[in-house]
């Protein structure tokens, strides 16, 4: 007979974002001048600060957004996730894709709206 252990790791929602949170960090590795970046690094600020008080308001939203192509997708959650691939409190998004619910950490939204 065997005996093992195994270990999952799951991410989970922690709450609201933390707007203390290093957003400038993200931008780092990006091989753009330092204006791009703060150009970026405003963009994502702004959009997951309307995001969120929209989703506060009980607002149901949809996003478009860079990794979905043309495709608007629902927005289920908005907040402080720890999943993959950090492993660490993030600002991140859930939509609704094909598959289900997926998780993106500091997504590049193009567009939102309110849900029809």
């Amino acid at each position: 007979m065997r005996t093992y252990q195994v270990t999952q790791r799951e991410g989970e929602l922690l709450g609201p974002i933390d707007w203390s949170y290093d957003f400038s960090s993200y931008f780092d590795g990006y091989c753009v001048s330092d204006a791009a970046k703060r150009d970026m690094l405003f963009e994502l600020v702004e959009s997951l600060w309307h995001l969120e008080r929209a989703s506060l308001k009980s607002q149901r939203l949809e996003v478009l957004t860079g990794f979905g192509g043309d495709y608007w997708h629902e927005l289920l959650a908005i907040g402080m996730y720890d999943g993959w691939p950090w492993w660490k409190p993030v600002p991140s998004i859930c939509v609704y894709r094909v598959l289900g619910p997926e998780w993106h950490q500091l997504p590049r939204i193009s567009a939102w709206r309110a849900k029809p």
